[in-house]
């Protein structure tokens, strides 16, 4: 005759059956790689270095102011100021013309050139604008002048000798280019001026004046 195991001790070997089965086909949860590992790049290649802040462009320093030759400052200290010229220039027919002007003098475009501004007064006077500078090298002066009326001229000179210039160069006008020479004598506190043109194989007065401050 079979025995029959009591209903309990049914369910208790039913249960011991089921989790002796249970821990047979457990997985083993997966072991978690390490952060040093996860981080270290693959095989053979260079290490991850850190993220570096862009580096920022150093701004070139500003240039040096240019450094001019020091006969320019001193020639246009001793012209600068404003003058009153009055004088004549010649007609053309034999007979001349009395002009009153204002010649201004200065410094300019950072002491490279000294400026002369010679205005006639009136409806219709002539207007000439200078500029001279020094070339330290060549040891001469450069004359470049331009004027209303569309002419222009560049002298050159070796400079003033007893208070005179002599400039000597040409002059360009819609008429043709003309020799020139112009002429500067400074006397205390007076500064004559007068020019010359080579018309028809001789020296002729174009203009002169002398100014006073």
């Amino acid at each position: 005759m079979r025995r029959v195991l009591p209903r309990f001790l049914l369910l208790v070997v039913s249960a011991g059956s089921a989790t002796a089965l249970a821990d047979e086909v457990r997985v083993p949860a997966p072991q978690q790689e390490p952060a040093a590992s996860r981080r270290a790049p693959p095989s053979g290649g260079a290490p991850l270095m850190p993220r570096q802040p862009p580096i920022e462009p150093v701004p070139p320093p500003p240039p040096a102011p240019p450094v001019q030759p020091p006969e320019i400052a001193a020639v246009g200290k001793t012209l600068a100021g404003t003058w009153t010229c009055k004088g004549s220039k010649p007609r053309g027919d034999g007979s001349s013309a009395s002009m009153v002007a204002k010649l201004t003098i200065k410094l300019d475009l950072d002491g490279a050139w000294v400026q002369a501004s010679f205005v006639e007064s009136g409806a219709g006077g002539a207007k000439l604008t200078s500029y001279r500078t020094f070339d330290p090298v060549a040891k001469q002066w450069t004359l470049v002048q331009v004027t209303n009326a569309g002419g222009h001229a560049v002298s050159t000179s070796a400079g003033e000798t007893g208070g005179a210039w002599t400039w000597t160069g040409t002059s360009n006008t819609s008429a043709g280019s003309t020799q020139t020479r112009d002429h500067e004598q400074r006397d205390g506190k007076q500064l004559k001026v007068w020019g010359e043109a080579l018309l028809g194989g001789a020296w002729q007065k174009t203009y002169e004046a002398t100014c006073s401050k």
